[in-house]
């Protein structure tokens, strides 16, 4: 879904493509970028991903993003973003991480990109099993971030197979 604010229409109300000189077949409507909301605490991470997200304007566009789990919360519920990239770091429990990463799964029908601690393996299976779709590490570069952001909104895998695990290693319980 995409915010009611978006400039971006549906392909299904754009008139049909003329076919390209030369060709029969009608081009391709143009990608619509996924609206991508960041639910971080850390000062300079919402700044960064904002920079690595809209370097990729074709697949990716930031709706929002907020710096407290409520703000994300209440953000999530009114923009509808088609993920949200939530930082693990956001709360100061895990209890209180995994209670709001539950909270956004029943609030918002979005994919969820858990930027996760690598020596926090419980609470990364716990996250992957309360619906997170993907997890990758906080350290690694925000390029990569936002790669793992487009892989996970273009994916067709549910929760139940999480796409990514990148320097996270999964649960061996």
């Amino acid at each position: 879904m995409y915010n009611v604010e978006s400039d971006i229409d549906s392909p299904l109300d754009r008139p049909p493509l003329l076919p390209q000189q030369g060709s029969q077949e009608p081009r391709p409507p143009p990608p619509i970028p996924f609206g991508v909301l960041i639910v971080s605490a850390l000062p300079g991470l919402d700044r960064a991903l904002a920079v690595a997200i809209r370097a990729i304007p074709n697949r990716l566009r930031l709706v929002g993003s907020a710096d407290t789990a409520a703000a994300g919360l209440n953000l999530a519920r009114v923009l509808l973003p088609d993920v949200i990239v939530l930082d693990a770091l956001i709360e100061e429990s895990e209890e209180a991480f995994l209670d709001l990463l539950g909270a956004l799964v029943e609030a918002a029908f979005a994919r969820l990109v858990v930027l996760a601690d690598e020596s926090a393996v419980v609470s990364n299976a716990r996250a992957l099993e309360l619906g997170a779709h993907a997890l990758i590490a906080r350290s690694r570069p925000v390029t990569d971030v936002a790669i793992a952001i487009t892989a996970t909104a273009q994916s067709e895998r549910t929760a139940e197979e999480p796409l990514l695990y990148i320097d996270v290693p999964p649960s061996t319980e």
